[in-house]
């Protein structure tokens, strides 16, 4: 099985467990190309993310924009790189089955380079192979349900966790009042 893990880093040989919001540290992956383009590059720190994407009911990758230009403001000018892993250490995460954790150290096989994430992801947009819910295209029963996911996140997120918090008080302002 072909797997891939995306990373802001280069010339990375072997990829470490880490945390992110699972409280375990694991090597992630997906069997998604695509979306690891997506989680090679993160605006937050860990063990943070700010991910906005769904599988729609024919199983095709949709970015959604909680904010305007958000896809662009995230990724445009920003390096990523994609790390290809065939490795049989991987399991599935049960809530997340496109993605699989490992709690040791794997290699990498190959690393592909993005030069520019955005204009990767605008090239695969326009073959089909993602779509993209811009902002100022989704109607108000659409921002409302994104606006309480929004809130939500607010709710639950610890006072200490000031950079996850600071990220959401500079995108959704009128929500922290």
């Amino acid at each position: 099985m072909k797997l891939y893990h995306g990373s802001p880093i280069n010339n990375i040989k072997k990829l470490k467990p880490s945390i992110s919001n699972h409280n375990n540290a694991y090597v992630y992956a997906t069997d998604n190309y695509i979306l690891s383009i997506l989680y090679s590059y993160n605006p937050l720190t860990r063990p943070n993310g700010f991910y906005t994407y769904f599988f729609n009911k024919d199983n095709q990758l949709v970015y959604e924009e909680y904010f305007h230009d958000q896809l662009k403001e995230i990724y445009k000018g920003k390096t990523g790189y994609i790390y290809e892993i065939k490795d049989n250490n991987f399991t599935k995460l049960e809530n997340m089955p496109w993605i699989y954790i490992a709690e040791k150290e794997i290699q990498t096989n190959r690393i592909i380079v993005i030069k520019d994430i955005y204009e990767e992801i605008i090239k695969l947009e326009n073959e089909g192979k993602i779509i993209i819910l811009r902002y100022q295209d989704q109607d108000e029963k659409q921002r409302k349900q994104n606006k309480k996911i929004i809130q939500n996140e607010i709710t639950k997120t610890p006072k200490s966790n000031t950079n996850y918090l600071s990220f959401l008080n500079s995108h959704f302002p009128n929500l922290f009042k």
